[in-house]
């Protein structure tokens, strides 16, 4: 098993689900942090608030890929 948390997909390009632990908690906290701001922040109450966030999480795990993930090349 190599020391990258993602592994790059067989077919076509990105990451695959994680292959280690630490893989798996970065996962699980992506998604739990998009559904907590899912029930504390309405996308139709507070729409920028939502979508701005979401962003910044998806920007911020997407680093993660890039610096724990098996290279793309």
């Amino acid at each position: 098993m190599s020391d990258y948390w993602f592994p790059r997909k067989r077919f076509g390009y990105g990451w695959g689900l994680p292959q280690r632990w630490q893989g798996w908690v970065t996962l699980a906290a992506y998604l739990s942090s998009l559904g907590g701001l899912a029930a504390f922040r309405s996308p139709s109450a507070h729409p920028l608030v939502f979508f701005g966030l979401s962003a910044a999480f998806t920007a911020g795990f997407l680093c993660i890929l890039v610096r724990k993930g098996e290279p793309l090349g």
